[in-house]
């Protein structure tokens, strides 16, 4: 249910956005070096093909229920159209490990002929781990429930399942403005997302440039000790220490970090890596660019730290 459920409220996002119904989104997205990797660029320059990539994927957002409904083998071609576009996305976006955890919910939803195959495969071992657990399973149990335990933790499992499956609904039609939200439970709740690219896909590379001066003097890039350039790296993806340094950019960019100067008091108490000498001060700047899909442009330089490390 879940992942029809995640399929859905993505939906609803995506077709929100001109550039998803518009058939450019991937195209856009392709383009962000910080996301893109493997066969991304080699994929940019088919305009055509990307398009319908996109539209593609919206109708298999659309059509996510269809994973509740059909059976058989028209289930098994469905569950393999997801399957190959979360493959796809691993071949083409730094996304972690999203594309594979997506690929393993899907296993669920095989039909009975797939498992058929597989067993029939699999016929030896299978029949030898079964026999195994057949000898296990015919040993009397040493201890059961009392009755009315038993019945209590139907019941109460009952409810918590209950209770999951309706947060599972509630949750991403809340995320979607389906009901609204108040104002208090907004400003409460965790920031987990459901829109990935999307309604608005960003537009921009972004890197990030630390620029800090040592107690020697020497100014390096608090990063990774490299000399300070601001010139454009040739893959803006690798200025970035790791995955969660890119997801904090992108926090401090959606303006969803009150306060930025924790990061410069990290930054000098850190130090410099590979350099045993002090920081006198350090700045952090998130530089950014549009994409070519947009017509590319100037490049932009923000300053989120700018501080003296010793006092």
């Amino acid at each position: 249910m879940q992942p029809v459920v995640i399929y859905a409220a993505n939906a609803g996002f995506k077709l929100r956005s001109p550039l998803w119904r518009q058939g450019e989104a991937i195209q856009v997205v392709l383009q962000l070096e910080p996301f893109a990797v493997g066969l991304a660029p080699y994929l940019t320059g088919h305009h055509r093909l990307l398009t319908a990539l996109t539209w593609l994927w919206i109708a298999l957002l659309v059509a996510s229920p269809l994973l509740l409904v059909v059976t058989g083998w028209r289930r098994t071609v469905l569950v393999a159209a997801y399957a190959v576009v979360h493959v796809g996305m691993a071949a083409t976006l730094r996304l972690g490990l999203f594309p594979l955890v997506s690929v393993a919910v899907l296993v669920p939803f095989l039909p009975p002929a797939v498992w058929d195959r597989l067993e029939g495969l699999l016929a030896g071992p299978a029949r030898a781990a079964t026999a195994f657990a057949d000898d296990a399973l015919a040993e009397p149990a040493p201890w059961r429930l009392p009755p009315w335990l038993a019945r209590s933790a139907r019941r109460l499992g009952t409810v918590a399942v209950t209770v999951v499956l309706v947060a599972s609904l509630l949750w991403p039609a809340a995320a979607l403005g389906l009901p609204a939200v108040p104002t208090a439970a907004e400003q409460s709740a965790p920031d987990y997302t459901w829109n990935l690219f999307a309604p608005h896909p960003s537009t921009h590379h972004r890197w990030i440039v630390a620029p800090a001066t040592l107690s020697t003097g020497e100014r390096v890039d608090a990063l990774d000790g490299s000399a300070v350039t601001w010139e454009r790296p040739p893959d803006a993806g690798e200025t970035y220490p790791n995955a969660l340094w890119h997801r904090y950019v992108v926090d401090l960019r959606a303006g969803t970090v009150d306060d930025p100067r924790p990061l410069g008091a990290y930054l000098c108490r850190r130090g410099v890596p590979g350099r045993s000498a002090a920081i006198d001060t350090v700045a952090f700047y998130v530089l950014e660019a549009p994409v070519r899909a947009v017509g590319g442009g100037e490049r932009r330089r923000i300053e989120y730290v700018d501080r003296e490390c010793r006092r």
